[in-house]
């Protein structure tokens, strides 16, 4: 009925404005700054909270989770990451590309090529979407081997929404960085000790929740190469640092009694 594609139309807002802003700023980033940043590109996460659901629109690999705690804490994912790990995003890279051999090892690793050596979308991005990186989207951007199989990458992002339950207290947003090193689940259990010792009165380290997850971040980052975190801290920015630990953002969204307040006007 009208009546029934009206509310489709208004359920699906959301999703279409996500997709509309993304490419938006895809668009104007190429055409303004993408000769001579053809090879400039990042990974976007954006987040929607409505009324009993959230949505996440990824390109890329940040990653979009709620807290959730019922018989124990747990992650519940709003979002997929959009790398090479994921199999149906490669799929779709050599669909879009028609190149065979579309997700492949770097070829400068020659011998040194191991069982755990990680495939690249063209053998050079380890991200199947992602905003810039021209190089991989157009043939005016492109050069050799590229500009054979273009697009390999998009800027269109994946938009999922997750109902919202009342039994989820916090919603991470955070970039690939924190994942390489913690998984979804830890992060819950850690997110949820932080702001359960957040309510504690007893007196505690004043610092934000989301800084305190990357503190342990860090020092999982350190544990794994025999480093204390101090000492990761001091290494200078740059490709040294970034083999043991990659650039780290994160947001925390404390939902409070909200959660329970919208599912409940929604029922």
């Amino acid at each position: 009925t009208p009546e029934e594609d009206k509310k489709a139309r208004k359920a699906e807002k959301p999703r279409v404005a996500l997709k509309e802003t993304f490419k938006r700023i895809d668009k104007e980033f190429l055409e303004t700054h993408g000769e001579g940043n053809a090879t400039s590109g990042a990974c976007a996460m954006v987040c929607y909270v409505a009324p009993g659901s959230v949505w996440a629109a990824c390109a890329g690999d940040s990653r979009a989770v709620l807290v959730r705690k019922k018989r124990g804490v747990t992650a519940v994912a709003v979002s997929e990451d959009q790398n090479t790990s994921n199999k149906a995003e490669c799929a779709k890279v050599v669909a879009r590309s028609h190149d065979e051999r579309a997700v492949r090892h770097h070829e400068a690793e020659g011998q040194r090529r191991s069982e755990q050596s990680v495939r690249r979308v063209a053998g050079t991005l380890m991200v199947t979407r992602a905003l810039g990186d021209g190089y991989l989207k157009e043939a005016k951007l492109s050069l050799p081997p590229y500009n054979a199989h273009l697009p390999y990458i998009t800027g269109k992002p994946k938009v999922q929404r997750q109902a919202v339950t009342k039994q989820d207290g916090y919603l991470v947003v955070a970039t690939d960085g924190v994942w390489e090193h913690m998984t979804s689940d830890e992060v819950a259990v850690e997110v949820d000790r932080i702001f359960s010792e957040e309510s504690d009165p007893a007196p505690k380290e004043h610092k934000h929740p989301a800084m305190r997850l990357v503190d342990t971040v860090i020092r999982h980052a350190a544990d794994k190469v025999g480093l204390q975190a101090d000492q990761l801290k001091l290494l200078p920015p740059g490709k040294h640092r970034r083999t043991y630990l990659d650039d780290i953002s994160v947001v925390i969204v404390d939902f409070g009694g909200g959660c329970k307040k919208r599912e409940r006007d929604e029922e």
